[in-house]
């Protein structure tokens, strides 16, 4: 036991060692935020502060018309027979583990996604792999995630990954992208400096295949800023372990969705370098890959 305690404690020792410091600016910040504090920002829009309301019993007409899932189905009548799914040729996933970030153009390890939340509304990362949050990968036969292979790779599409001991605030334990503070619209793309924060969503999140939808999620809760999400959009190959995003747009496209950070915080949006020119502080582009436990 103590042996195996020595060789955990070397790793976690080694990885600390080799991967890449987080970039933060010392001298004064031009960053898309700098703040440590949510609520203490100095808003660069004329972003509307209201609260945010919990829907609760609606119609599943409403919910569809808002992105939202089906209510869950009422039971009628005595029956107790079950229908048989016809069997699936692929593989249901169960997964369990730590996301990590690898920088895009060298593959060096940046480190993992924080249990340690800023101010309870915004994800963030951490080198030492002992503040990794854990998140859970799921998908049923029967679930709306698409399937394919490609290759001897199969690839899950629009799954729904869960946030298993985060500080975020409850209940948002659904992984999502939430429209930039700064942003007019939640749309994405090639010369558009328009951005996406990671953080939490309250359930049911989003359907997939929806459009933006103003939803209560952790940066709302903490900044009382109504900001679109959407949650059901992450795409994940296992044979590589790399796991990317599709967003859908307003008018229902679908752009290059990218990951990168500035200043230690994480983003995804469309075009790297109308953000950094509207920001000014370098941006870092990476990927996300599953470290399973």
């Amino acid at each position: 036991m103590r042996s195996a305690l020595s060789l955990v404690a070397v790793l976690a020792a080694s990885f600390v060692a080799f991967a890449t410091p987080i970039e933060r600016p010392t001298g004064p910040c031009v960053a898309e935020h700098c703040s440590e504090d949510l609520q203490n920002v100095i808003f660069k829009s004329d972003s509307i502060r209201a609260p945010i309301t919990r829907p609760r019993g609606l119609s599943n007409a409403e919910r569809l018309q808002r992105g939202m899932t089906l209510n869950p189905p009422v039971r009628r009548g005595t029956s107790t027979g079950v229908r048989r799914q016809a069997p699936s040729s692929f593989p249901a996933l169960r997964r369990r583990g730590h996301l990590q970030l690898i920088r895009s153009d060298t593959d060096e390890p940046l480190g993992f996604i924080s249990k340690r939340s800023l101010n309870r509304g915004q994800l963030q990362f951490e080198s030492d792999p002992a503040d990794a949050v854990v998140f859970n990968f799921r998908a049923d036969d029967t679930s709306t995630v698409q399937r394919r292979l490609r290759g001897s790779s199969t690839i899950f599409r629009r799954l729904r990954i869960t946030i298993e001991n985060s500080n975020l605030t409850d209940p948002n334990i659904l992984l999502g992208l939430v429209q930039g503070r700064d942003d007019a619209t939640p749309d994405i793309g090639i010369g558009s400096f328009n951005y996406l924060y990671f953080a939490g969503v309250s359930p049911p999140g989003t359907a997939p295949r929806a459009k933006p939808t103003v939803i209560p999620n952790a940066f709302t809760d903490v900044t009382h800023i109504k900001r679109a999400v959407e949650t059901d959009i992450w795409i994940v190959n296992l044979s590589t372990g790399l796991i990317t995003a599709q967003w859908i747009n307003t008018n229902g496209s679908k752009p290059k969705t990218k990951f990168f950070s500035q200043h230690g915080r994480l983003y995804a949006g469309g075009d790297f370098a109308a953000f950094s020119s509207k920001y000014g502080h370098k941006v870092v582009p990476f990927k996300f890959k599953i470290i399973e436990i």
